[in-house]
């Protein structure tokens, strides 16, 4: 089965399969960012719908969409890594700088988001995060993630309550949305 790609001008060499992109990915990830924009704007303030059509589009995205995107942060990790067949040598450096940098620009955007108070959650300072702590793990066999996908799943969010309570111990939960 061929290969979606973005670039379908007849006289674009062929890139490195670790450079392709894959329109559905893409496609994807633009849903994610509109529901996100969604949630965090509101489509009801702009008046782009009625109000109730604007409460059910807010309903649907909330959470949907983070999870999407999160997801497609791991995809993203998979395919600048890779993909079934780790990268190593030059190619490993230049996709833990490239991690890096990612990691660096969402961290800081997240920051920033976060100064504004915006009455839903910003979690890119998350994703940052864990970009940062996926990197020991880029070499790692399906076995070792598995198994650190398990430990995380149970005791990251443990670790996260017990961590928020030492540090920011009046900080109250984030704030939900108006519905």
């Amino acid at each position: 089965m061929p290969q979606n790609r973005s670039d379908r001008s007849p006289s674009a060499s062929t890139p490195s399969p670790d450079r392709r992109r894959i329109d559905g990915i893409d496609a994807a990830r633009a849903l994610a960012v509109f529901g996100m924009f969604a949630v965090h704007l509101g489509v009801v303030s702009f008046g782009l719908l009625p109000e109730e059509q604007g409460w059910e589009l807010h309903s649907l995205v909330r959470g949907n969409s983070s999870a999407l995107f999160a997801f497609l942060a791991g995809v993203s990790l998979a395919l600048m890594t890779g993909r079934t067949r780790p990268v190593e040598g030059d190619s490993l450096r230049q996709a833990v700088v490239r991690i890096l940098a990612r990691a660096l620009l969402i961290g800081l955007l997240g920051l920033v988001l976060d100064a504004f108070a915006v009455p839903v959650a910003i979690i890119l300072t998350y994703y940052a995060g864990f970009f940062v702590l996926a990197l020991p793990l880029l070499r790692a066999r399906a076995g070792v993630l598995w198994a650190s996908a398990g430990v995380l799943a149970l005791l990251g969010p443990v670790v996260s309550f017990l961590l928020r309570q030492e540090y920011f111990p009046g900080a109250r939960a984030p704030a939900r949305s108006r519905r």
